[in-house]
């Protein structure tokens, strides 16, 4: 409401009198103050993109903690129910652990103190009847609720329906480990780090999606509340809401374990360009701050007959394990300016093959069938009547050193690094705001 009064206009706002002089920059003024009204009232301005839940409010998320099971086990320290389509179908006493399966209809079938009951449904929803108290699966506890599903192939998939905070204290140490009280800013830097991993997710899933993440290395490693930790809560809490941004933007918050010295450029790994995801050195000239890592440096030795197996099961589709095979050679054709292997090549029974990326990673499995740390290495072969009998491979790092390394983290906060601090020294460019 405009009054005029003398040579005053008078806004009346919320019981609060703006008193503007009149003069040539009245219409100024008054333009001004109208942009002030229209935002105040929910009005976006143009290039600001909205977000997709209500600002203020901490997001649910859908997080994949068990998939392609036969069976599970749900339990609680407190009474729970089951519901379906929003009606409670029965509710359990504390104590009581209820077996569910697929049964030979492909509907659920349930199996508790009080017998079998089978559900003609293809979602149920388990949660606890009193919020402090949480559910349990197969023995692990897990804050929100469970939405449990049937897929076509008779298997049950379990998403854990949940707040984005209550989530990252169960990624926090998953991720980074549990630290001693000097490195909190680093759990701080994950803690930011996850949360604009998971809202960038969210903001990008289908709505069809059964879930948003998965609690795996595929998105993030998250363990539930037999993760969490007392440093972690912490680190989680004290950051509360705060994410990266880069132009107004979430970024794709990328870390790794360990770089080995040197992080490397987004497009090299993924073909995707981002500017804040620059391969930078690990260091202000003292050292790298990732040294601490028991990955810093690394050997692997192979038999070259189990090297040429796994090569061959990874690299052929149709590969015979009865089949011989031979690997020929095994030289670095190409490398990035941090000295990652950009092209590997490969002749393995008078074929040739050509890998780069992360597929390096994959061809070259351990022992223990997971990945190459890294495809910062050096090759040695070691041969006999110019036959290889044995690959060795001495490298860097772990992961795909791509975003914040974890360990050159650590390392910072050893060193009286602040979070933000080591978050703009792995991501350039970018802003820590709050995002709710």
């Amino acid at each position: 409401m405009w009054q005029k009064r003398r040579k005053f206009f008078i806004l009346i706002l919320d019981q609060q009198k703006l008193y503007l002089m009149k003069s040539q920059k009245t219409h100024l003024y008054l333009i001004f103050l109208e942009c002030l009204l229209l935002a105040a009232a929910g009005w976006h301005c143009a290039g600001l993109r909205p977000r997709p839940y209500v600002k203020g409010k901490i997001p649910i998320i859908r997080v994949l903690i068990a998939a392609n099971d036969s069976n599970l086990v749900i339990s609680s320290k407190g009474a729970f129910r089951f519901l379906s389509e929003g009606k409670v179908l029965f509710q359990e006493p504390k104590g009581i652990r209820v077996s569910i399966q697929c049964d030979e209809n492909g509907n659920f079938a349930i199996v508790s103190a009080g017998g079998k009951i089978s559900f003609v449904t293809r979602q149920l929803t388990v949660q606890s009847a009193n919020p402090r108290q949480w559910l349990c699966l197969n023995d692990v506890p897990y804050r929100g609720r469970f939405e449990i599903k049937l897929t076509n192939r008779h298997s049950l998939l379990v998403i854990n329906t949940i707040d984005l905070e209550s989530y990252l204290k169960g990624v926090v140490p998953a991720e980074i480990g549990v630290q001693d009280h000097i490195e909190l800013e680093a759990m701080k830097a994950q803690a930011v780090a996850a949360r604009t991993y998971a809202l960038e997710k969210l903001e990008h899933s289908s709505p069809d999606s059964d879930y948003n993440l998965k609690a795996s290395v595929a998105d993030q490693v998250y363990k539930g509340v037999a993760g969490e930790s007392t440093m972690g809560n912490r680190a989680v809490e004290s950051t509360i809401g705060e994410v990266m941004t880069y132009k107004g933007n979430l970024i794709r918050a990328y870390y790794h374990s360990t770089c080995g010295g040197r992080t490397e450029f987004g497009e090299n790994v993924w073909e995707i360009h981002e500017p804040y995801l620059e391969g930078i050195a690990d260091n202000f000239g003292d050292g790298d701050f990732c040294s601490i890592s028991p990955h810093y440096r690394w050997i692997e030795i192979w038999d070259v007959d189990k090297l040429a197996l796994e090569l061959c099961s990874y690299l052929e589709d149709n590969h015979s394990p009865s089949r011989a095979v031979h690997l020929q050679s095994l030289t670095v054709e190409e490398r990035f300016p941090s000295g990652r292997v950009k092209k590997l090549k490969i002749i393995l029974n008078d074929r040739e093959y050509c890998l780069q990326g992360n597929r390096i990673r994959w061809a070259l499995r351990r022992p223990d069938k997971t990945p190459l740390r890294s495809t910062l290495f050096k090759v040695r072969t070691f041969s006999k009547d110019g036959q290889i009998e044995a690959v060795m491979l001495i490298g860097a790092g772990n992961g795909h050193g791509v975003g914040m390394c974890q360990w050159g983290a650590i390392g910072m906060a050893q060193q009286g690094f602040s979070y933000k601090q080591i978050l703009k020294h792995y991501y350039r460019g970018v802003k820590i705001e709050r995002y709710y």
